[in-house]
């Protein structure tokens, strides 16, 4: 059996209904989120796809 193992914490961001985020999918700020994590890891950047 494979061992899964957290190696970092962050918060995402989160707020009111009809707040600042409202414009943004969740997608989207999972995207922000993942984005910012690898730029601290030092991850190069790839391109998803579908």
């Amino acid at each position: 059996m494979t061992k899964t193992v957290i190696i970092a914490g962050a918060r995402t961001p989160f707020g009111k209904l009809g707040g600042a985020l409202s414009s943004f999918t969740a997608s989207e700020l999972g995207v922000k989120q993942l984005a910012q994590h690898s730029k601290e890891q030092g991850l190069q950047k790839i391109k998803l796809t579908k």
